[in-house]
């Protein structure tokens, strides 16, 4: 017996999923692809898809 009473392995338990990454990655995402769009849009198109980008950022962000 190990020093938790336990015979051999502990038993498992279910990671959590580290949301703070995923939305990081997120984000890196979705500003990627607003570079990229930037080649194909005219300014004006640009400018308010970086606002929507921004905005649902911001979202991610704060909510949790």
């Amino acid at each position: 017996m190990n020093r938790h009473g336990h015979m051999g392995c502990q038993p498992g338990r279910p990671h959590k999923k580290n949301t703070f990454c995923r939305k990081i990655g997120i984000i890196m995402l979705l500003s990627g692809a607003v570079t990229v769009m930037a080649l194909f849009l005219p300014l004006k198109c640009l400018v308010v898809l970086l606002c929507f980008v921004l905005i649902i950022c911001g979202i991610l962000l704060i909510k949790k």
